[in-house]
């Protein structure tokens, strides 16, 4: 098969179901015709067995036609014939469960795919929906497309990524029910789907590859940091060469290759297209715009659905380390040209030259080894029972369930030797790089680095990454503060705020703000930026620590109160005296959440709820075909205990389909989106997969309770949808209905460390503490610790994710900082005395609770906390198998006692 004939096929099947599809079946979008787009704009052809089907294939031809590519009407009915064999498989479970009927179902509402209980309410009413708007918008986009690439590929990239934004943004809310008799799935869910299977199916069959590619150790790359700068640049290496190794694959056969992570809403892939269509210049709206790939949001591994193009599995594998190597090494490039480009600017060519060398040699040594999982694929269409079942087969039994344990700097042994084998016999020592401490150090007095820093060339290329252009992607420079800066974010932003004159001394045009401080439309906040340029970089250079210069015996304030002398000279008193009375924050919090049963549960489609109870409940009762329900339960009952040997939740598991896959990748992918939208308005994002999210915060910024909590919580809230303003489980993104991961929750780990504490060890605490989740049957759990030095987990306060336990803290913040409480209220109720009580006699935890209350109060009126209203308990499991809990009332006020700033 020619590849254009394939994506030809595949723009088939991205319109085989038009997203009006249910109100053209329930009646409400009558006759072919009715729909006013259709008499001006798209000839309407007899291709397609119904008539929303007709419509769809239609607007197809003409986006083809647009495009310059005219099909014949003999060759659209064949390659429909073929989209009809992949909307079988992907719609195989859906359909064949379904009772013989010709009555018509309306749709009423939307069941979230992980979770029945949750539900939405659904646009009924066809009267509304605006077809013309959507397939107006679409075709003129088809235009501006073809005027920057004459390539078919790149369109059907534009149209898989937009489709459906398109149609929302001229149909808020109205989401489309691809089977209005089962509530599960969007029309676009199928859609993705069904183009994904089209790179199987050939000739009667479904043949070709399931891959899985992995970068292992993206934990140590990301702790092995001095500076944010180093632990940015580590986990956006990691997104950026995750991407760029199925780039190839993704220009050759369609971005639907990728069936993990979803790409239609993925930060790179938009960037990608921004930068290879040049969107800016045309007139099409750019609806992921404030997306793009400077969040590290590209997970290490990924899904791949491949043709049946290479003899081998191996010939593939080749083919993928080759792109690895190919990406890693231009990467590479980009920094020895930035080194190089910098050198002729300050006349260090000597020092460039030698660190060019350094980079050299690490040139066929990728960071990370890439791990290559390939599977052939060989399904016949055979009865739907079977083709379940054999779908399933691939994902639950066809990857290597094995863990790699990997160590930072083992790609580079062999250059490590060398060095190392070179000093000795010269007589001398090597000194170990000073960020990740493992490998030798060979790069030292350069600009990046501060004094007494030595570096090995891995750590050097993650510093310097910042300051580097990738050809294949858009990213939006700017800065990062440093951890003192972090922690001061406060202050700055009071500074800002007072600063009202000074954008009529300045230039501030092009300024650019670390993301927290950012404010397109305050040009008082550009100009305080500009005026630290111009202090000596004040903000990165003479505030708090962040260059580890110290005058000996000069404290963080005493910087503060130079940085004040320096404004007054530019500026006034205005802004000086506002400097002068800052007080310095010393903390700030690392803050760690990662998604409860995401692999061994959601990935693998346990979802406490027993299969039959599930159908029943995705769709109407009544048409349920139950015979075959109970032959399909039992069969996949069967092989799920004998071929999979899975004995856990065997009767609570469904079946892992093609939609169930993208509405999975999919809800994943908005739950980074929305997860980049929360944090960066208060920190530094350094990694958002979706199941997963890490995140650096200071302690009191923008909000009224501890900042890291707050955004624990707020994160947490949104992962399951409460904070969404629709119904729980659900998502409205630029105007669409989405589902969330609700089946489980996602458990977080709150560590507050002082600037000064090495990263590293820091880092590596809060992995743990998170890890500790696992003591607690249920998840979704926070846990909150502040240290230094020789810290002790166990310490950390224990606390349920459930909005009554914030609404406690809350309220304790409140009372304690209007100083209704005293201090001692804290010492007094997490003295060893109550502790033990607590643990012997619960009952009594309440009364001494109210006891210190009456106690500490400073004001006569009564003071009722929510905290005394607080019933709830954490169980945790011991080695023993003993079950201790955790009184949430005592581990508020503790947690409280490690937030407070």
């Amino acid at each position: 098969m020619k590849k254009v004939d394939l994506i030809i096929k595949k723009i088939f099947g991205l319109f085989h179901d038009p997203p009006w599809k249910p109100w053209v079946i329930t009646g409400d979008l009558r006759g072919i015709n009715e729909i006013k787009c259709y008499n001006d704009t798209v000839k309407i052809l007899d291709i397609g067995e119904d008539v929303h089907e007709k419509q769809g294939i239609s607007v197809a031809l003409k986006v083809l036609e647009r495009f310059g590519k005219q099909i014949s009407t003999s060759e659209a009915k064949q390659l429909l014939e073929e989209v009809h064999k992949a909307d079988i498989l992907s719609a195989a479970l859906d359909r064949f469960l379904n009772a013989p009927s010709g009555r018509i179902v309306n749709q009423s509402e939307k069941v979230n795919v992980f979770d029945p209980k949750l539900r939405y309410g659904l646009t009924t009413k066809g009267t509304n929906i605006n077809v013309k708007g959507f397939v107006c918008e679409l075709l003129q986009a088809v235009t501006n497309v073809k005027s920057n690439s004459d390539k078919l590929v790149d369109l059907y990239n534009y149209l898989y990524a937009n489709i459906e934004l398109i149609w929302y943004n001229n149909n808020d809310r109205a989401l489309p029910l691809a089977d209005t008799r089962v509530k599960t799935y969007s029309v676009f869910d199928h859609l993705y789907s069904t183009v994904s299977l089209l790179n199987w199916y050939n000739n009667g069959k479904f043949e070709g590859y399931l891959v899985k590619l992995d970068l292992p150790g993206v934990q140590d790359i990301i702790s092995r940091s001095r500076k944010i700068y180093d632990l940015w640049g580590g986990s956006w290496l990691v997104s950026a060469l995750a991407f760029l190794t199925i780039l190839p694959f993704i220009e050759k056969y369609g971005v639907d290759v990728v069936l993990s992570p979803f790409m239609g809403l993925n930060p790179f892939f938009h960037s990608y297209l921004r930068k290879k269509l040049k969107i800016k210049d045309l007139k099409i709206k750019d609806y992921m715009e404030e997306y793009d790939a400077t969040q590290p949001v590209m997970p290490a591994t990924v899904i791949l659905a491949l043709p049946k193009d290479w003899e081998k599995e191996e010939d593939l594998k080749k083919e993928i380390r080759e792109n690895y190597l190919k990406y890693w090494q231009k990467i590479v490039e980009k920094v020895e040209k930035n080194v190089i480009q910098k050198s002729l600017i300050n006349s260090n060519e000597s020092i460039a030259g030698r660190v060019k060398d350094e980079l050299e040699k690490i040139k066929d040594h990728p960071i990370v080894p890439i791990r290559v999982d390939v599977q052939r694929v060989n399904i016949s269409l055979t009865d739907e029972i079977d083709l379940v079942i054999k779908f399933d087969r691939m994902f639950r039994c066809g990857f290597r369930g094995d863990y790699i344990k990997f160590s930072y700097g083992v790609s580079a042994y062999s250059y490590a030797n060398e060095v190392s084998k070179e000093k000795y016999s010269n007589g001398e020592l090597f000194k170990h790089c000073t960020v990740c401490g493992v490998l030798p150090a060979t790069i030292e007095n350069v600009d990046e680095l501060e004094e007494g820093e030595a570096l090995c060339p891995y750590c050097y290329l993650r510093r310097a990454l910042h300051e580097v252009e990738i050809d294949e992607l858009e990213v939006k420079r700017g800065i990062i503060p440093s951890t003192i800066d972090l922690a001061n974010l406060n202050n700055w932003y009071d500074i800002l705020k007072e600063v009202k004159e000074v954008k009529e001394k300045i230039d501030v045009s092009n300024i650019s703000l670390p993301e927290p401080l950012a404010d397109e439309e305050n040009d008082a906040k550009k100009a305080m930026w500009k005026i630290c340029a111009l202090t000596n970089r004040l903000f990165v250079e003479k505030v708090g620590e962040s260059k580890g210069r110290l005058t000996k015996g000069e404290t963080g304030k005493e910087q503060y109160l130079t940085c004040s002398k320096l404004v007054k000279e530019l500026f006034g008193e205005e802004l000086g005296k506002k400097i002068d009375s800052l007080n310095v924050n010393l903390y700030y919090a690392i803050v760690k959440g990662d998604g409860d049963f995401i692999g061994k549960k959601l990935l693998r489609g346990k979802l406490n709820i027993e299969l039959k109870d599930y159908i029943m409940d995705t769709r109407e009762k009544k048409n349920v075909d139950k015979q075959k329900l109970e032959k399909f339960a039992e069969k996949f009952r069967k092989y799920l205990t004998e071929e999979c040997k899975d004995t856990v939740d065997v009767n609570k598991t469904i079946p892992i389909t093609p939609d169930y896959i993208i509405a999975l990748s999919r809800a994943l992918m908005l739950v980074a989106l929305k997860d980049i939208d929360t944090v960066r308005k208060y920190g530094v994002i350094v990694y958002a997969g979706g199941d997963d999210i890490a995140f650096l915060s200071p302690l009191n910024f923008k909000s009224e309770i501890n900042t890291a909590f707050y955004l624990a919580w707020k994160t947490r809230e949104e992962y399951w949808g409460s904070l969404e303003g629709v119904s729980k489980g659900f998502m409205n993104f630029k105007g669409g209905i989405f589902d969330l991961p609700a089946a489980y929750g996602r458990s977080y780990s709150l560590f507050i460390t002082h600037y000064k504490e090495p990263f590293f060890t820091m880092w590596n605490l809060a992995y743990h503490l998170e890890e500790m989740k696992d003591d607690y049957p249920g998840k979704d759990v926070t846990f909150v610790l502040r240290g230094r030095g020789n810290v002790i987990l166990e310490d950390a306060a224990v606390l349920k994710n459930d909005v009554n336990i914030f609404r406690a803290l809350e309220d304790l913040y409140t009372l304690m900082t209007k100083r209704k409480l005293s201090n001692s209220f804290i010492k007094d109720v997490l003295s060893d005395e109550l502790l033990g009580i607590a643990d012997k006699y619960p009952d009594l935890t309440k009364k001494l609770v109210e006891y210190y209350v009456e106690r500490n109060k400073k004001v006569r009126e009564d003071i009722k906390l929510k905290l005394l209203d607080l019933n709830i308990k954490v169980e945790k499991k011991e080695a023993n198998c003993k079950s201790t809990f955790k009184d949430q009332m005592i581990e508020v006020i503790k947690a409280y006692s490690n937030l407070e700033v």
